[in-house]
């Protein structure tokens, strides 16, 4: 932006009477973030596909759709210790949109003992090739617990690990 433009923008602003700087400021209009419930994925539809299930109706199809599913990962994991939430990504390189998964979380000391664990069961739209970044409510309600591979807090805090276990997809059927 050259320096002529520049000067009329600040020139019309400072012509602005105070009334006229409201009713411009009111003429906007703030988009607030969708909750998931107002999204078209909000609900999970599609084929399930449980990882360690081998009693569905077609053996072959659903042995080999479980072989391309277990390539997806979940990774970047990130949890500091005074936040309520925790995040992760979910990447799927499989040939399949995901449209859900449920997986159970185990949060972990750095001896490999249980602190916690949880099921998680969240709806998605994860197109072949891409991957999704969830924010989901921390299981340390008491922020006394930071990811061991964090950033380690001036305050005292434990460190855990945590270790993913995928349970069961939902992929998009074509029609």
């Amino acid at each position: 932006m050259n320096n002529r433009a520049l000067v009329l923008i600040i020139l019309g602003l400072l012509s602005c009477t105070f009334s006229d700087a409201k009713k411009i400021k009111s003429s906007f209009t703030i988009k607030k973030e969708t909750k998931a419930s107002n999204l078209p994925y909000s609900k999970i539809q599609g084929h399930q596909i449980n990882l360690g299930d081998s009693k569905m109706d077609n053996p072959e199809f659903c042995d080999s759709m479980a072989a391309n599913l277990r390539n997806i990962t979940f990774a970047g994991y990130e949890k500091e210790s005074n936040s309520s939430t925790e995040s992760f990504l979910l990447i799927n390189p499989s040939s399949e949109t995901l449209t859900g998964f449920e997986v159970k979380i185990d949060y972990l000391d750095l001896k490999d003992r249980m602190l916690h664990s949880r099921k998680l069961k969240e709806p998605c739209l994860i197109p072949p090739g891409e991957s999704r970044k969830f924010d989901i409510k921390s299981w340390d309600s008491q922020h006394t617990y930071f990811y061991y591979l964090g950033n380690e807090p001036k305050k005292v805090a434990t460190p855990y690990k945590v270790a993913f276990t995928p349970l069961t997809y939902w992929i998009e059927i074509p029609d």
